[in-house]
């Protein structure tokens, strides 16, 4: 909280508060430069970290490649904020990395400041949208994103409307590896408040997952955000201190995005405040351990604590923060299947698919319901449990192309084109739920939702994954396997659509009647591949 402060101090030497949107880079950059000295730290700059020397569980020394020659360093106690776990990866402590459904990481941006005039006032503000994928641990990789990335930011011409000012250094990356740590943060602890016996904080945000290819995350991120549609739902849980802590070393700590979190609860913990906060942490723990000389794992927590209690990081013995976070989605208890029938019903969804198995004799008559979007809801849950019942209801929901308002708790319809991110027609939902309950019966169903030839190209892969899912839960007879084979064959020979458009490009906003459309930009990313992919994981399912 100091530094948001004094960032907002120092900011209005940049300009009036109407004219920075959120904090000013520069202005940032100073209070951390200053920060810094107060605290009597040594910086080298221009270092690159070459290697790393491991002695038993913990890290001997590192060898810097430095502007002047090279540096070998030796320390008591390290901390790896490197965003990509650099550190506990060249010491050989396990990690992950990139999503199980098709390896991809989380959108990159290629960030740049524009001056723009507003009601007669020049303003400043971050343009901050998805340029594409990038693998940060590849320094090929990231050169040609960071090139891709500043070519979407090139203009025929500049008017006072959207006027580049300056270019970020740097592409701005949301993940690379998770490290595998004592404790890891799951998605469900996000949604349901979690509470951790050994919390040194709270991180709280709606569910910021980028992707627009949910047929790719994992069920659960797929089943929160297209069939909950849970996006913009607050989620707020404790931060461990094991999840700081990676398994195989003793003597670091994590003060980056690769701390322990699953892929799916990684969209809502990776913002600035959770970095600065586990930053404090790992800082105070690191030198609380030296003190004390144990293990990371082995730290008196109550010590630590105190520390952070002193610091203003946690308010009395039990962090309350509800008024810094908002309140949790929902507590651990049991959902009921009449929550069905609320306005916004994404908590009450996530509580019945957790039940599992106990929830599945209350929905089953609710497929009956005559409420159109209380039965899709029922069957959607039933689909992500994998429960044969739902797969009527869901092919009624193809056949229809079924879609229903998107609303509010209050009742009233939020503008779809507004809510992007996780507002899909519910038929597209439904088809990502038959990934993993559709039985032989669907093929038929699948086969006429083909002919259509306007069928967007991602949903072509989501059908080639429930043939998939078909192929590999059911026996099939000769005449299935070839019709699911043909079937298959059809979606990798459709053509058209082998892309994926960002609608968050810099220039994606309705353009002044001065500037003609054809200066509007939005990304554009061949994904063929990907199709590939999934028509390759088929017909191995097929045989």
């Amino acid at each position: 909280e100091e530094v948001d402060v004094r960032v907002r101090l120092a900011g209005s030497l940049f300009g009036t508060a109407g004219q920075v949107r959120g904090f000013h880079p520069d202005a940032k950059k100073a209070v951390l430069a200053a920060m810094l000295r107060e605290a009597g730290v040594e910086l080298r700059f221009g270092c690159q970290l070459a290697s790393v020397a491991r002695s038993g569980r913990r890290i001997a020394s590192c060898l810097m490649a430095t502007p002047g020659a090279p540096l070998r360093l030796q320390a008591q106690a390290w901390i790896d904020g490197t965003g990509d776990g650099d550190l506990c990866a060249m010491a050989g402590a396990a990690f992950r990395k990139g999503r199980s459904g098709d390896g991809l990481l989380h959108a990159y941006s290629q960030s740049c400041g524009r001056a723009r005039l507003q009601d007669g006032t020049v303003c400043m503000e971050i343009v901050n949208f998805d340029a594409g994928w990038c693998d940060p641990t590849d320094p090929e990789d990231l050169t040609r994103a960071r090139l891709a990335g500043c070519a979407l930011l090139a203009q025929r011409r500049y008017g006072e409307h959207a006027r580049p000012n300056g270019v970020s250094p740097a592409i701005g990356l949301r993940q690379g590896r998770h490290i595998v740590t004592e404790t890891t943060i799951a998605l469900d602890d996000l949604i349901t408040g979690r509470r951790y016996p050994d919390a040194i904080g709270t991180t709280g945000c709606h569910y910021d997952n980028h992707a627009k290819d949910m047929e790719f995350e994992c069920d659960e991120a797929a089943f929160w955000m297209w069939a909950c549609r849970g996006w913009s739902e607050r989620t707020r849980c404790e931060i461990p201190y094991g999840s700081l802590v990676p398994c195989d070393l003793d003597d670091c700590w994590i003060a980056s995005r690769c701390l322990g979190v699953s892929e799916s609860a990684h969209h809502s913990l990776r913002m600035q405040r959770d970095m600065q906060r586990i930053g404090e942490v790992a800082g105070l723990a690191a030198a609380a351990a030296v003190r004390q000389d144990v293990a990371a794992r082995a730290l008196d927590l109550g010590v630590l604590r105190d520390a952070l209690r002193a610091s203003g990081a946690m308010v009395g013995g039990d962090e309350d923060p509800a008024d810094a976070f908002g309140p949790a989605c929902g507590a651990v208890d049991a959902g009921q299947a009449e929550d069905l029938t609320s306005p916004s019903a994404a908590i009450a969804m996530w509580r019945l698919w957790r039940q599992g198995v106990a929830a599945i004799p209350a929905l089953i008559p609710l497929l009956a319901d005559p409420q159109p979007l209380v039965s899709w809801r029922a069957a959607a849950v039933l689909g992500a449990l994998g429960e044969a019942h739902a797969e009527a209801r869901l092919l009624a929901s193809l056949a229809a192309r079924e879609d229903h308002p998107w609303l509010r708790p209050d009742g009233t319809c939020r503008d779809p084109e507004r809510s992007w991110r996780n507002v899909v027609p519910v038929w597209v939902a439904a088809l990502a739920m038959l990934r993993g309950s559709a039985t032989p019966a669907s093929l038929a169903v699948l086969s006429a939702l083909l002919e259509d030839g306007t069928l967007p190209f991602h949903l072509r892969i989501t059908v080639v994954q429930v043939v998939a899912g078909i192929a590999t839960r059911h026996r099939l007879g000769a005449a299935e396997r070839t019709v699911a084979r043909a079937l298959v064959e059809r979606a990798r020979a459709v053509q058209g659509g082998p892309e994926r458009r960002d609608p968050l490009a810099m220039l994606d906003v309705p353009p002044p009647a001065e500037r003609p459309d054809d200066e509007r930009r939005a990304v554009r990313i061949d994904v063929s591949w990907q199709l590939d992919l999934a028509v390759g994981r088929a017909l191995a399912a097929l045989g």
